[in-house]
């Protein structure tokens, strides 16, 4: 179970990196213009527009709303990694005690240039700031007594002001209405599970992406023969065409955690339908050297497969639990990755680790923390 403020390791699985992420709250409290020199921590949070009055007196937490009230929430976000990147948030808050329907409450952020210091704010302060709307109001209806409503708020905007407080530690926002009267229970409320809270969908984890280190090429119809280049590699069934890629871990810092890895090969043409295999070889080779006759041994054990359309382009991305329990060996091991491509069925070029546009090589992401 995720708990508040707690950064779980990123998984070792497909994918991986991207994890949910609770941000400690740390102040909530609200100010009004109708006592404007000091801030309310209570047990609720509210929303108020000007010129209404409501009397909560026989409600639960019993309160006089006369006058502006607006709310502000803080939440920690100085443990994220420095590499974290943001993908979604989302705020929930849970309403209680609303009494007009139609209202609508806006989420705000407040433009300052450093963090508010929401313990000691009052309405003076809050009303001299300007506010970013976050868009997507909220709109509100009658709740009965004793009903509470779990409002979730997210928009592409608060992603975006989530990564940038990222960068300061800290996101603020504000609750306020110009036609609801609404309340929400704050922190102090003895119900943890209706406390507001801010959900963060995140990534952080590092990318290394290292090009085959060296590539060949053999063929069962030029058995002795040595191909010299590496611009093209084929995978051809009939002519027992294959290709072999190594790769090495540069970049990759010796006490990573690896939890993702990934080889994607370029297609140059695809004659037919083309079934690839990749498998692990376990007898070393050299390029300049190998030929088919001298091929290195490989296990037969498929580390994962493609299918390729004939004429198809389509990028092809190896990536499967297989792959990454081989590639987690040998960098345990200190050891290269070296790695067999074959046609069970087809004929296919791919582009090789000589190929004269550098980002069509093939290549070999390490996903690591």
């Amino acid at each position: 179970m995720l708990r508040s403020g707690e950064l779980p390791l990123c998984r070792l699985a497909i994918e991986t990196c991207t994890y949910d992420y609770e941000a400690p709250l740390l102040h909530d409290v609200f100010v009004t213009n109708d006592v404007p020199n000091q801030n309310f921590n209570r047990e609720f949070l509210t929303a108020n527009p000007s010129g209404y009055v409501f009397d909560f007196s026989s409600g639960l937490y019993p309160f006089v709303q006369r006058g502006i009230h607006m709310s502000l929430l803080q939440f920690d976000l100085s443990a994220l990694p420095s590499n974290a990147t943001i993908h979604d948030a989302a705020f929930y808050f849970y309403a209680f005690d609303n009494v007009r329907e139609g209202g609508v409450v806006d989420v705000q952020l407040p433009y300052t240039e450093s963090p508010l210091d929401l313990a000691s704010i009052t309405w003076l302060d809050a009303r001299s700031l300007s506010y970013y709307p976050l868009l997507n109001s909220v709109s509100f209806d009658v709740i009965s007594p004793g009903e509470v409503v779990e409002t979730a708020f997210s928009s592409s905007r608060l992603n975006r002001v989530a990564e940038e407080g990222k960068e300061r530690g800290e996101l603020t926002l504000a609750l306020g209405s110009f036609d609801a009267t609404a309340r929400f229970f704050s922190s102090e409320h003895p119900e943890q599970a209706y406390h507001p809270r801010l959900e963060l969908q995140v990534q952080a984890c590092f990318e290394q992406v290292n090009p085959a280190q060296e590539s060949a090429m053999v063929s069962a119809f030029f058995s002795d023969r040595v191909f010299e280049e590496s611009v093209e590699l084929f995978a051809n069934s009939l002519g027992g065409d294959e290709f072999y890629l190594r790769f090495d871990f540069s970049g990759v810092p010796a006490n990573a955690q690896i939890v993702d890895v990934r080889l994607t090969l370029h297609p140059r043409t695809v004659w037919e339908e083309s079934n690839l295999m990749l498998d692990a070889l376990t007898e070393p080779w050299e390029p300049g050297v190998v030929t088919y006759n001298t091929r290195p041994a490989s296990t037969g054990v498929p580390l994962d497969t493609a299918t390729l359309a004939n004429g198809s382009r389509e990028v092809v991305e190896m990536e499967s639990d297989a792959l990454f329990a081989h590639v987690l060996e040998r960098f345990e091991a200190g050891q290269t990755v070296d790695l067999r491509v074959s046609a069970l069925q087809g004929d296919t070029a791919f582009h090789g680790s000589e190929a004269l546009n550098t980002a069509l090589r093939p290549r070999l992401t390490v996903v690591y923390e």
